[in-house]
């Protein structure tokens, strides 16, 4: 056993002097045999866990963040590997891989380190990657990537506040290589710009023109330096620049036939001029204005182009507020709609409640009148019997049954009726008394059981009382239906 372990040992330092050295190297490999001796795995089970790990750290980009680990780690693997082909004590191949496995893990957290301390430089590493360094300035860039890896050892063997100090000379590195890519980005555009128009003599045919496009390039690389993150502003420039530029070359290469003219070439050249004016008229249909001199001409057809502009803005916004109008009607509309459907909904919904009503009263009322039908002759017939003051005609239209109420106009006749019944009762004809009397001698005349026939007797009288009392209330309802006459309840008793 001992000389298993002193072989395993033996193994591990070779291991650690033929790998990059880092900071805790030696106490990974002591604590990696440790844990071989109480491992309950096999070695392939611990070989298989160390290879997982290993492409996890290849995922993480271990060889920028954090490389001598990884290397130090994959040497390890690599002799775990040859040990369980050359069938090794497991021991020894365990413990190769536990180094490694520990490696590993100490390199993913050297990554979350640096990405922390180093975020300045990492960050300007991406800056210099999206201005596409690696192409521009290829050798600039990976110097930049030298310095920025010797930081990240620093941070492996533990010397961060040392990486820290170092970090400002590369971050000034990188401030510099940003410029100089901006510079052959946009500035190199103006100068091949400005290189053209020196190649046409514009530094002599078009001398006012050449000096404004020499200014603006000086102009441009002095802003690119004091302004390098301003990319939309470098780029507006740039793109400034370079039409002044081309301008120069332009008016150069137009200036150069005009020194040889005579006069006959002269006028060919005006009237060249008012030949591409014109094209410009036509375009906007305007009038011929070639009487006006070349400078009025140009003053008509940009006011006439100003009117058409101003027009244009005028249908946009007329046709910008028809949508907003419409818009607008559309919810009108809806509002409308829906105030509407509510209206209807309860305009249907009022007749059915009062079609209810109607029909509840309709259903009570003959079931009162009834009840008056059966119980006032029995109280007429009493009062007669006691000698009541109450007449007997009286009694009789008590007996009258009620009509229920089906609309107003059956209300209004029910009235009128009840009226004429009552100045009948106040007023009386003769023969109505004289039968009343008659009821009541027969009344008085007889005993007990003529008291049972007097009853009979006024029982058979009263149809003949309710009969004029009806014919009467007959002749009322006719007069109220057919809204002819106005006699007075008194009249409509005196005429039968």
């Amino acid at each position: 056993m001992n000389k298993l372990l002193v072989s395993a040992l033996s193994c591990v330092f070779l291991s650690a002097c033929s790998a990059p050295a880092v900071k805790d190297s030696a106490t990974i490999q002591q604590s990696a045999i440790e844990q071989a001796k109480t491992v309950n795995l096999s070695p392939q089970q611990v070989l298989d866990e160390t290879r997982d790990l290993q492409v996890l750290a290849q995922r993480e980009d271990l060889y920028f963040y954090s490389p001598n680990y990884i290397a130090q780690a994959e040497n390890e693997i690599r002799q775990a590997e040859d040990a369980l082909k050359g069938k090794l004590p497991p021991q020894q191949i365990i413990t190769h891989a536990l180094t490694g496995q520990q490696l590993l893990k100490r390199g993913l957290e050297t990554k979350q380190t640096v990405l922390t301390q180093l975020k300045l430089t990492l960050d300007g590493l991406a800056m210099l990657r999206e201005l596409k360094t690696e192409k521009l300035m290829a050798s600039e860039f990976s110097d930049i990537q030298g310095e920025t890896k010797d930081l990240i050892i620093l941070v492996e063997q533990g010397n961060t506040s040392q990486a820290l100090k170092e970090q400002a000379d590369v971050l000034a590195e990188i401030a510099i290589l940003e410029i100089n890519v901006l510079k052959k980005t946009y500035l190199s555009q103006a100068e091949i710009a400005l290189e053209k128009a020196e190649d046409t003599d514009a530094e002599d045919h078009a001398a006012v023109s050449f000096e404004q496009a020499s200014i603006a390039v000086e102009r441009l690389q002095a802003f690119i330096e004091a302004n390098p993150k301003k990319r939309q502003d470098i780029n507006l420039k740039t793109q400034d620049t370079v039409r002044l530029c081309q301008h120069a070359e332009n008016v150069a290469s137009a200036a150069k036939p005009l020194l040889k003219l005579t006069n006959e070439g002269a006028e060919q050249h005006v009237l060249f001029i008012e030949k591409l004016i014109a094209r410009i008229g036509h375009a906007l249909k305007h009038e011929d204005v070639s009487y006006l001199p070349l400078d009025n001409q140009s003053i008509a057809l940009a006011q006439a182009a100003e009117t058409i502009n101003k027009q244009a803005q005028s249908f946009k916004q007329q046709g910008q507020w028809e949508k907003e109008k419409a818009e607008l009607q559309a919810k009108l509309n809806n509002l409308q709609s829906q105030l509407n459907t509510a209206t209807q909904a309860s305009i249907i919904e009022e007749p059915k409640i009062n079609e209810t009503e109607l029909k509840d009263s309709s259903e009570i009322l003959p079931m009162d009148t009834d009840s008056n039908k059966e119980t006032k002759p029995e109280t007429a017939i009493n009062q007669v019997t006691e000698n009541s003051p109450v007449t007997p005609l009286e009694s009789e239209i008590s007996q009258e049954p009620t009509i229920a109420p089906q609309d107003q106009t059956e209300a209004t006749k029910k009235t009128a009726i009840d009226e004429t019944v009552a100045t009948e009762t106040q007023a009386p004809s003769e023969a109505v008394k004289a039968e009343i009397q008659t009821s009541t001698n027969v009344a008085e005349s007889t005993n007990s059981e003529g008291e049972i026939q007097a009853t009979s007797t006024i029982e058979t009288e009263t149809p003949s009382s309710k009969e004029v009392t009806l014919k009467i209330a007959e002749d009322n309802t006719s007069a109220i239906e057919a809204d002819t006459q106005t006699e007075s309840p008194q009249d409509l008793i005196e005429a039968p």
